[in-house]
């Protein structure tokens, strides 16, 4: 039984308050189809019991539980708001006095840093920080992370070109820390953001702020997402003989060369728009299993590939989302096919500790010529290496370790050209 708020929480709100109801992961499928988020229904037959859970959805001194004989009608009255909010206080949550609750808070982005990727309970996550002022000018530090992060540097993006205010409104919220200081941020998926969603709350508070003159507040500390020559030339870089003899947690970046596809197999799946996972069918919907919601989909790709630096080869995995033509997702293969490549990868704890090969997941990966050749200027310092690709000689020392002769470097030469002559059938097939 999950006790815990989120996505197997349904937290209503009606005329006088909330509570929190959790369904049992064995009868999420009965429900699922029966509740929609937004309508109203009536709940016949449930078990009511004190919440045990350290952190509470509510601050109702009860919790509701779904049995498997609960009933469920959908109703009509408009008098049930859809969406209700909870407003707490910036001080409330500067002194503490919410950190056992989930609550909701409204404010406007003043500062906003660029959108990172840190390690985080040994997986690389999206983070973006930013501060929010309120009507009283007091501000809070806040934290949004993976999909969250996109949807407000959007909007962020969008107000600075229209030098408009950003209202935002977070809702089951939770308290963090920063620095020792008391901030927010979201609770994985049971938080939900409305930037400037023209909803009565937040139509109301940029009438208040227009009227204390501070609508048009410029946002300060705001470089947007991180360019792409940054996310490269600023991130360590790393070769596959380092990755093979002293790996550490982080992200990193190698220069190589694609030499082989190393498997096609299941290299086509549906993936959640938010954050590209594997979905699974739920009727004419899409259920995904790292949102725990009902969600849209979209077609993606991944690819094993082995890479080839100066030290040595090893293993890849490519994902991407596909464009509507499969003719664009050909095109794309045939832009990396023999060329220099930087790949930008994350390796975790449970990497370091596998018992098996690990495949490192490339999260992003360029061509770029100009990008390359900086990359090249930085971290070689002889001018041979300068003007060499990294499909030149091995490394002496390395020669024993990386197995790749001459007579093997055509081999695979020859076979990557079979693999992306096989690829081309598959796609246009």
């Amino acid at each position: 039984m999950s006790l815990s708020p989120g996505p197997t929480a349904i937290d209503r709100a009606p005329r006088h308050g909330r509570i929190q109801a959790t369904i049992k992961k064995v009868l999420l499928a009965t429900y699922r189809q029966q509740i929609s988020e937004g309508e109203v229904y009536s709940f016949q037959k449930f078990f009511v019991s004190e919440p045990t859970n350290k952190l509470k959805a509510t601050r109702n001194q009860y919790k509701l539980f779904f049995l498997k004989n609960t009933i469920v009608e959908k109703i009509l009255d408009e008098g049930i708001s859809k969406i209700a909010f909870n407003f707490v206080s910036f001080d409330s949550i500067l002194n503490k006095e919410n950190e056992s609750f989930m609550f909701d808070v409204i404010g406007h982005v003043v500062e906003n840093e660029k959108i990172r990727e840190i390690v985080k309970s040994d997986k690389i996550i999206k983070l973006l920080t930013f501060v929010l002022e309120d009507l009283e000018k007091k501000r809070i530090n806040c934290a949004l992370w993976d999909a969250f992060t996109e949807k407000l540097n959007e909007a962020i993006l969008d107000a600075t070109t229209l030098k408009k205010s950003i209202v935002v409104i977070l809702q089951s919220a939770v308290t963090n820390t920063f620095n020792e200081i008391s901030g927010i941020s979201n609770n994985f998926q049971g938080t939900k953001i409305f930037v400037n969603p023209n909803l009565p709350e937040d139509v109301e508070y940029s009438q208040k702020l227009n009227d204390i003159g501070s609508y048009a507040q410029i946002i300060t500390q705001l470089p947007g997402p991180v360019s792409m020559s940054d996310e490269f030339l600023l991130t360590e870089r790393i070769t596959v003989k380092e990755l093979s003899i002293s790996p550490e947690v982080g992200l990193f970046t190698m220069l190589a060369r694609i030499i082989e596809v190393e498997s096609i197999e299941n290299w086509y799946y549906e993936g959640c728009t938010m954050c590209n996972k594997k979905v699974e069918k739920n009727g004419p919907k899409w259920w995904c299993p790292k949102c725990q919601d009902l969600v849209t989909a979209e077609p993606n790709f991944k690819m094993q590939v082995r890479v080839r630096d100066r030290t040595g080869t090893t293993s890849l995995m490519l994902f991407d989302r596909m464009e509507k033509s499969n003719k664009n997702l050909l095109a794309e293969f045939e832009t990396i096919a023999d060329k220099e490549l930087l790949f930008k990868f994350g390796i975790t704890e449970e990497d370091l500790f596998s018992d098996w090969d690990v495949t490192y997941t490339v999260k992003r990966v360029t061509s770029d010529e100009g990008l390359i050749k900086q990359f090249k200027d930085k971290h070689f310092t002889r001018t041979s290496e300068k003007e060499e690709d990294v499909d030149g000689d091995l490394e002496d020392t390395d020669r024993e370790d990386s197995d790749m002769s001459p007579t093997t470097d055509k081999s695979n030469k020859k076979k990557e050209q079979c693999i992306f002559h096989l690829m081309k059938r598959m796609i246009r097939g």
